[in-house]
């Protein structure tokens, strides 16, 4: 499963579905296992289309994680990202037209660690976090584990 720009042809999601599979060089399975194995971890995921938040959810749910809220509107992610309880935030960088970086603001003043998904590739992202993990849309559950993984690394006993 992938997510990816509503109305995409199919022919060219399957492709894209093999290339970022092989150059993932995994399947499914084993990021399942890799997730399940690195802690449920609680998800606040902020995305304006609503078909990428349902995928995203059987995304996180397939790697073991929680939906912890969501949000598709800037107002509704800024109340999110002042109080809710989560582990880590899934950020779509424009909502609607509205950038993203005011919920980025209170993510970091909080010191809770966030993903940006981006169908606009790094210049779609806030320049002074550029370094953050960031999903490139269309993407696959393993990507998305990896996104997490390097937002919030397992604790080494």
């Amino acid at each position: 499963m992938f997510v990816g720009p509503l109305g995409q042809s199919s022919i060219v999601a399957a492709t894209r579905t093999a290339e970022v599979n092989s150059s993932m060089g995994g399947d499914m399975d084993s990021w399942k296992s890799q997730g399940n194995s690195a802690g449920r971890k609680r998800v606040l995921v902020v995305e304006d289309e609503l078909m990428i938040r349902m995928l995203l959810q059987d995304m996180l749910d397939d790697l073991g994680h929680t939906l912890a809220g969501e949000a598709g509107r800037i107002d509704e992610a800024m109340r999110l990202a002042k109080q809710a309880e989560f582990d880590v935030a899934i950020l779509d960088v424009n909502l609607n037209g509205e950038p993203i970086s005011p919920v980025v603001e209170v993510l970091v003043q909080r010191g809770l660690p966030f993903v940006f998904a981006t169908g606009y590739g790094q210049r779609g992202v806030p320049e002074p976090y550029r370094r953050t993990p960031t999903l490139q849309k269309p993407f696959q559950a393993d990507a998305l584990a990896q996104a997490l993984e390097a937002a919030v690394p397992r604790r080494r006993n």
